[in-house]
C-alpha cells in the first residue's frame, strides 16, 4: 500500500525538468514535458495545458478519472516513473504521486489499468536502423513487480500490438512484431533513434504496447 505523506517542512524541493505520459485504455491521452519536484504536480501541469479535464478523489492527490475514464472496481489510475532507464519499482510502491520527489530526465506514466499490468522494460529494433522498405522487426519486453519475492520479473511480451503508422502486427510467443515490407524512413527515423530511447517507447497504449483480445 502506498504512503501520503505531507511535505517535510523547512524548504522546498527543487523544480526538475522531466516527461510526463498519460495513457488510457485506447492509447495515449496526454504527453508533454513539465518542470516539478513531485510526480503529481508534474501530471496536473501536462493535463492542464493539454486541455485534459481530470476528476481528484475528495481525499486528495488521488486521480479518479481522467478525460472520462473513471476508476472502477477492476480498473484504476496509476502511476510509474521511469529514471535512468529502469522503473522505480521500489519508491512508486510506496510513495503516492504527490510524494514522489522527481529528478531531471525522469518520465512519469500515468495510466488506466489493472492492478496487474505489465509495463514496457525495452523494445529493440533489429535492424537497429533499416532503410526505407527494409524488413525488420520489434522486439519487446515487459516488466512486472513480483510482490511475493519483492522483484522486478522481465519477460518477453507476447500478443500485444507494436503500431506503426497504419501498419498494427502483434508480437509472437517470443515478443516479436514483424514488418516485412518494412517502413517510411522518416517514420523510421523519429520513433527508433539509435539509442533504443525516446520515441520508441510510446509504442503503447500502457504505457509501450496495447494488448490483444479481451
Amino acid at each position: 500500500m502506498k504512503r501520503f505523506l505531507r511535505p517535510a517542512a523547512g524548504g522546498t524541493p527543487s523544480a526538475a525538468a522531466v516527461t510526463v505520459h498519460v495513457s488510457g485504455s485506447d492509447g495515449v491521452i496526454a504527453e508533454g514535458p513539465a518542470t516539478a519536484s513531485g510526480a503529481y504536480e508534474a501530471i496536473i501541469q501536462v493535463l492542464r495545458n493539454k486541455g485534459i479535464s481530470y476528476q481528484e478523489d475528495p481525499s486528495g492527490h488521488i486521480f479518479n478519472a481522467v478525460k472520462d475514464l473513471w476508476k472502477t472496481k477492476d480498473a484504476y489510475w496509476w502511476y510509474n516513473v521511469k529514471r535512468q532507464g529502469t522503473w522505480d519499482y521500489a519508491n512508486t510502491n510506496i510513495l503516492g504521486s504527490y510524494d514522489y520527489q522527481l529528478r531531471g530526465g525522469d518520465e512519469i506514466y500515468l495510466y488506466y489499468s489493472s492492478f496487474d499490468t505489465a509495463l514496457v522494460k525495452a523494445v529493440t529494433l533489429d535492424p537497429a536502423l533499416p532503410i526505407a522498405g527494409q524488413a525488420f522487426q520489434v522486439k519487446v519486453e515487459k516488466s512486472v513487480w513480483n510482490w511475493v519475492y519483492s522483484r522486478e520479473d522481465v519477460t518477453v511480451a507476447s500478443s500485444v500490438y507494436v503500431e506503426l503508422g497504419s501498419q498494427k502486427v502483434e508480437t509472437d510467443s517470443n515478443g516479436i512484431a514483424r514488418f516485412p515490407s518494412g517502413c517510411r524512413a522518416a517514420l523510421i527515423r523519429s520513433r527508433f533513434p539509435p539509442t533504443g530511447r525516446g520515441r520508441a517507447r510510446r509504442l503503447c497504449a500502457i504505457p509501450g504496447t496495447s494488448r490483444s483480445g479481451p
